[in-house]
């Protein structure tokens, strides 16, 4: 999962992606509302939760999480069922910043699955939501899904869809990376490579052309001199110095 909140851990990073895509949904594209909320009335308090998750997220500030989660149990604009939905994804987050995902309850899990299949078709609410969700899952049931999504050809859905995609993608090569799976993680980052470069997924682009290059060299592969310090040049310029560092971690 990549987000372009910092995870400390290399998952979280794409998390911050997608909440930051989804904000941006909302308000370019009249978006009522995300998947995720689909049913609750008040479409201002709705934007206003996304923001502080992804400023959350972004910061990974795992007490502002907690306290936001602690609001939406008293909120009163929420019906129980979206209470649950923004409470699960809510338990999440928090456990993918705090590298525990492992022991997120069944319940949380069975929620965030359940609504995923609830979806039919791989439409953008059914691809944002599993970008988000995509630590849930293992190694092989990731492979599935991902590969019916790429089935039709990423040329096949919306912009909007492209996007969730690529997130998904991203955020299944630090997956891969994490479980030493170098030859599964190289697959997908030449299907991201293939992609053209636009504003909406440079920063997409840019994680997954560190963790390229990255295994590459921990391939023993040559790889050009710098490229890897150059792109966490980029991303401490572009504010993100907490991931940057982390990121540079791994260059050790």
């Amino acid at each position: 999962m990549v987000t372009v909140s910092y995870y400390s851990k290399i998952e979280r990073n794409l998390h911050s992606v997608t909440v930051e895509v989804l904000v941006e949904l909302l308000e370019k594209n009249n978006i009522d509302i995300n998947y995720f909320f689909q049913q609750i009335s008040n479409e201002k308090s709705i934007h206003s939760v996304v923001s502080e998750i992804s400023d959350y997220f972004y910061k990974n500030d795992t007490d502002g999480l907690q306290n936001l989660l602690k609001v939406t149990n008293v909120n009163l604009a929420y019906s129980k069922t979206d209470k649950k939905l923004l409470e699960s994804l809510l338990q999440l987050l928090t456990s993918i910043l705090s590298n525990d995902v492992q022991n997120l309850q069944a319940e949380t899990k069975r929620v965030l699955q359940t609504q995923l299949f609830e979806l039919l078709s791989w439409n953008y609410q059914k691809l944002s939501l599993y970008s988000q969700i995509i630590a849930l899952y293992d190694i092989d049931s990731n492979l599935m899904m991902i590969k019916s999504i790429l089935e039709k050809g990423i040329d096949a859905y919306s912009f909007q869809e492209k996007k969730f995609i690529m997130v998904i993608l991203v955020n299944f090569v630090i997956i891969c990376f994490k479980n030493n799976l170098s030859n599964v993680a190289l697959k997908y980052c030449e299907i991201i490579e293939q992609e053209s470069t636009n504003p909406e997924n440079f920063f997409l682009k840019m994680i997954n052309k560190f963790f390229y290059l990255l295994i590459l060299k921990k391939n023993g592969e040559k790889v050009e001199s710098g490229q890897l310090e150059s792109i966490l040049d980029v991303i401490k310029i572009s504010g993100m110095e907490k991931y940057a560092n982390h990121l540079s971690k791994l260059l050790n």
